[in-house]
């Protein structure tokens, strides 16, 4: 926050430490420590699905289309807040994709993996076969009890470094 006690805009600011002895003259050396304020969260945007009716386990599915592919695109405002900064994974952020049969979570697809993610928008896919445990899969035909055929609901999770979260 500033003086008035707003926030401040997004962007690298500069603390500067400067020590000084009891009659008030300052040390010849000031210390300074850069900081980047990042109150906006990423952007996800162009979400689409591919093959939004599939049949997994290529075992037990005579369908030629067993698994379904999500896409879509990140954009992150951090990377031209830094400017000099040195900061490790600024340009990624971490991203979850949460499958859902109705409320129940059904699997976690690219748990906290870190993606690209750039002003200009960054895309991405991630392919689902129907797994929902190693080697388990949804449906009747493969004997998934509770997770059986119906309808899955993707909900994509994006962090970037600041904390800044959007779904």
């Amino acid at each position: 926050k500033d003086d008035s006690g707003a926030f401040v805009p997004d962007g690298q600011y500069a603390f500067v430490a400067t020590a000084k002895d009891f009659t008030g003259t300052a040390a010849a050396n000031a210390l300074t420590y850069k900081v980047v304020a990042d109150r906006t969260a990423p952007v996800i945007s162009a979400v689409s699905i591919n093959n939004a009716y599939f049949s997994p386990n290529p075992a037990n599915s005579n369908s030629s289309i067993q698994d379904t592919t999500l896409s879509y695109t990140v954009q992150d405002n951090l990377e031209p807040l830094i400017k000099d900064a040195v900061i490790a994974n600024s340009d990624k952020v971490k991203t979850d994709i949460l499958i859902y049969n109705g409320s129940t979570l059904a699997y976690t697809l690219r748990g906290g993996v870190l993606e690209a993610a750039t002003t200009a928008g960054t895309a991405h896919s991630a392919l689902w076969g129907g797994q929902y445990l190693v080697n388990q899969y949804v449906g009747t035909a493969n004997g998934s009890g509770s997770l059986l055929d119906g309808t899955y609901t993707f909900q994509i999770e994006v962090t970037d470094l600041a904390g800044n979260v959007s779904m």
